[in-house]
C-alpha cells in the first residue's frame, strides 16, 4: 500500500514544474494531467495564476498533451472548471484541453478511483502509462494515478487556505499522515523548489 502513495516528484509549487526534466527522465510520457483546486489554483480562484499559465505553456511547447482531472461533483463547480479550461485553451492556444470531472462520471466516481484516469487517457488518446498526473493530495491524486498505472506523478503542497468542507475536515488530517509515511514534509515550507525525483 505504501508504494501506491509514493509520488515521482514532490515540488513546492505547480510553478516549479519543469516539463523538459520530466521528458528527459520519462521519455515515454506523452501527456500531463492536472488537478485544479489546491494545485493549479486555490479553491476559490477564478483564473489560473500567471506563473502557472507559463508552465502550461511550456508543457504545450514540449509537445505534451494536457487535461484536467477534478473531483468537482456539482454542476456549479463543473461549470467553473470548464470556464477555466476554456480560458487556458484560448490563452495558450491549445487544440484540446479535456476536462474529466466527477460530475460527468457514471455514479459520480471520484479520484482515487482509476476510472477517472482511464477517462482522461481515452480523451487524450494515450495509454495510462504515458500520462504524468499532478495534484496536491497523496490520497486522491498520487494514490489514484498509481493505482491506475500512470507513468509518473507530481505532488505539491496545497495552494491557498480554502477547501471543500469535507476535504478540510476529513481528508487533510489523513493527508498529513500519508505525507509522513512517504517521507514528505507536512508544512509547505519543507517542499523543495527544485523539480527532481522524490527520494521516498
Amino acid at each position: 500500500m505504501i508504494e501506491l502513495l509514493k509520488p515521482t516528484y514532490a515540488v513546492a509549487s505547480f510553478g516549479n514544474i519543469d516539463p523538459t526534466v520530466l521528458q528527459e527522465e520519462h521519455p515515454h510520457i506523452k501527456a500531463v494531467t492536472h488537478d485544479v483546486d489546491g494545485y493549479l489554483m486555490s479553491y476559490r480562484d477564478g483564473i489560473v495564476p500567471e506563473a502557472h499559465m507559463d508552465v502550461i505553456k511550456k508543457i504545450h511547447e514540449n509537445n505534451l498533451l494536457q487535461a484536467i482531472i477534478t473531483n468537482a461533483s456539482s454542476e456549479q463547480r463543473l461549470e467553473r472548471v470548464i470556464a477555466i479550461a476554456d480560458n487556458v485553451r484560448e490563452v495558450i492556444g491549445l487544440a484540446e484541453f479535456p476536462v474529466v470531472a466527477s460530475a460527468a462520471m457514471p455514479s459520480y466516481k471520484r479520484k482515487p478511483h482509476p476510472s477517472m484516469f482511464r477517462a482522461a487517457a481515452k480523451a487524450l488518446g494515450v495509454e495510462l502509462s504515458e500520462i504524468c498526473h499532478g495534484g496536491d493530495q497523496i490520497l486522491r491524486d498520487v494514490l489514484g494515478a498509481n493505482r491506475a498505472g500512470l507513468g509518473a506523478t507530481i505532488v505539491t503542497p496545497r495552494r491557498g487556505n480554502d477547501d471543500h468542507i469535507g476535504t478540510r475536515v476529513l481528508l487533510r488530517p489523513l493527508e498529513r499522515l500519508a505525507r509522513v509515511s512517504v517521507n514528505l514534509p507536512v508544512l509547505n515550507s519543507g517542499f523543495s523548489p527544485a523539480f527532481r525525483k522524490h527520494d521516498c
